[in-house]
């Protein structure tokens, strides 16, 4: 993408591999959004099931999750948190970009994501659509998940 901008592409070429450029506008290469393309042509749109204000360091002993990791906690008190109906199996997770950069991404499970959502200025509740943008790894996981709902417009 960069040889093209520069005008550097040696002769004779005449194909070129955009990739994730032409569809969510970014640039791997060049770890970068492309100048004139859009980032956000393909979006997550995950529903709240649960809300509730809880500490930010569970009670108790901390074991391993479902995948074998033992997780860390930053103690921060007691936090709002929303529990999403998507998860480990769908996306990966760690990739997922809340539009509201406000939103903190705390982990998930199989089929959950765990958000803290005590700094947003927006309004939660059981129900409400949380938006992400995506990166080309996730997009990937999410068009090929059958758990996933896909919508065309």
């Amino acid at each position: 993408m960069i040889l093209i901008e520069k005008g550097e592409l040696a002769p004779g070429i005449n194909q070129f591999r955009v990739g994730e450029g032409i569809i969510i506008g970014t640039d791997t290469t060049g770890e970068r959004n492309i100048k004139g393309a859009y980032q956000d042509t393909v979006k997550l749109v995950a529903e709240v099931i649960e809300l509730k204000k809880k500490p930010s360091v569970p009670i108790g002993e901390i074991g391993r999750d479902g995948f074998g990791n033992k997780p860390h906690f930053k103690d921060k008190g007691t936090r709002l948190r929303a529990i999403l109906a998507i998860g480990r199996q769908d996306v990966i997770l760690e990739k997922l970009i809340p539009e509201d950069s406000r939103i903190e991404l705390l982990g998930g499970s199989s089929d959950h994501l765990i958000l803290d959502v005590t700094e947003s200025n927006d309004v939660f509740y059981v129900g409400k659509e949380i938006y992400f943008t995506l990166s080309y790894g996730t997009m990937l996981s999410l068009m090929t998940s059958e758990y996933v709902e896909k919508f065309y417009i």
